[in-house]
């Protein structure tokens, strides 16, 4: 039996902006964004009837060129168009904040079952593999969002930037490698 994922509104929406309008954003880090796999967000785009990506991003690209032509019409709707689309830079900040947010306590996460004998050293050393390439995926949404800044720093709780989460990630890493090391130097056996 399966479980149905709850996606807030708010989430939904920026989802959707990344996906149509954020090409750098690779699909793995959106359904990370939702906390879903990449298969279970597939079937999520196909029950939202969303297109595939390359479509949508053909689509959005066509309406902004069309709001573009349109910003000269004083109406107010079509101002109001423009001004949204002026104004997705703190939506993309929060789409990257929020991936970091999620993959912090998933890396918690794994860390307390890994030490608890939950989960084998090869899964989550590719898990923290995956994780790692999520935070890049944020790092470049932050520095794509704020060009001027040379160092983005999260505004999480712990106030911690992509580089001290990064560098986290990195020692959480070498520890899972030298448990492995060490096990194997000790004659015990690694299921894999």
């Amino acid at each position: 039996m399966t479980r149905k994922i709850q996606i807030p509104p708010g989430l939904k929406k920026r989802a959707h902006q990344l996906y149509f309008h954020n090409p750098e954003v690779a699909l793995p880090a959106i359904a990370a964004l939702l906390g879903m796999t990449e298969a279970t967000f597939r079937r999520y785009r196909e029950n939202w009837k969303w297109p595939p990506r390359r479509e949508a991003l053909a689509q959005a690209r066509r309406e902004k060129a069309t709001a573009s032509r349109d910003v000269c019409d004083p109406s107010p709707v079509k101002q109001e168009l423009a001004a949204s689309q002026r104004d997705e830079g703190p939506k993309l900040r929060d789409a990257a904040l929020s991936l970091v947010r999620i993959t912090q306590t998933r890396i918690d996460a794994l860390a307390a079952r890994h030490a608890a004998g939950q989960v084998q050293d090869d899964k989550a050393a590719k898990l923290l593999t995956d994780y790692a390439k999520t935070l890049a995926t944020a790092q470049a949404l932050l520095k794509h969002e704020t060009t001027k800044r040379d160092e983005v720093a999260c505004d999480d709780d712990d106030g911690r930037s992509i580089h001290e989460l990064r560098d986290e990630l990195g020692r959480h890493l070498e520890q899972l490698v030298a448990e492995q090391e060490a096990s194997r130097s000790d004659g015990g056996m690694v299921e894999g």
